[in-house]
């Protein structure tokens, strides 16, 4: 499913713990050479960020508007 990026809502553990510099590096690399995220977006039925924090990142800082994300 598509969700407009700023309705997904994140929990405070995630923004507490950011992930290490390398690995948004390699997300980014990934992303750059595949033409797709490693991981997926995954929410819960209440709009929260259950996976893919590092995928969410990335498509904060290159300004997309809607992301496709997965129900888990």
């Amino acid at each position: 499913m598509i969700k407009k990026l700023s309705n997904i809502k994140i929990q405070d553990n995630f923004k507490q713990h950011p992930p290490a510099e390398w690995k948004m590096n390699y997300k980014v690399c990934y992303y750059l050479i595949h033409g797709k995220f490693e991981q997926p977006i995954v929410i819960n039925k209440d709009g929260y960020l259950i996976d893919g924090y590092t995928t969410y990142l990335i498509c904060k800082k290159k300004n997309k508007k809607y992301v496709k994300v997965k129900r888990g």
